[in-house]
């Protein structure tokens, strides 16, 4: 593991790094499998459970220090901070953003995909074919969410890759 932080050592062929064994010289023993040593500065070493837990501790430091509250979250889109009661958090924790954040920002990439199928094609409401790459009507296209494409495009790949795995 490298870092800015940390500068790198290698004793009896295994790399670590200086807080990691301040860190056991501190534990009298080597340090728990899978566990993390938050440096905050030279003289303040925390070891944590695990790499998850550690992260947890710098990202409550980046809140601190952005807005004065630890528990406050950053909305991945407008990337401001705000009390975690007005931000939807999805369950493993990594998309965090205020609804109506999220709503304008999907109606800007709406906007986006329009503004780009005008340009390539000239109609502001064909799509683009996922495997051949072509502009087409939606008429002629299997449209689900992102997925986009047409049929015989589709049928063509599913043929190509039955040949590779075959043959």
């Amino acid at each position: 593991m490298s870092s800015k932080y940390a500068k790198q050592i290698q004793i009896n062929g295994r790399n670590t790094t200086l807080h990691r064994i301040a860190a056991e010289n501190a534990l009298g023993k080597p340090l728990p499998e899978g566990a993390a040593v938050h440096h905050h500065n030279a003289e303040q070493l925390m070891i944590c459970q695990n790499n998850a837990y550690h992260r947890l501790l710098h990202q409550r430091m980046r809140a601190h220090e952005a807005c004065g509250n630890s528990n406050w979250r950053k909305c991945k889109v407008c990337k401001k901070y705000d009390d975690p009661k007005n931000l939807y958090i999805n369950r493993d924790n990594r998309d965090v953003y205020h609804r109506g954040c999220k709503n304008n920002n999907l109606k800007v990439q709406v906007k986006s995909i329009i503004r780009k199928a005008l340009e390539a094609s000239g109609h502001p409401d064909w799509r683009k074919c996922n495997v051949c790459k072509n502009w087409d009507d939606p008429i002629n296209l299997y449209i689900n969410g992102r997925t986009c494409y047409h049929r015989s495009c589709k049928t063509n790949q599913r043929k190509a890759s039955d040949r590779l795995r075959a043959g």
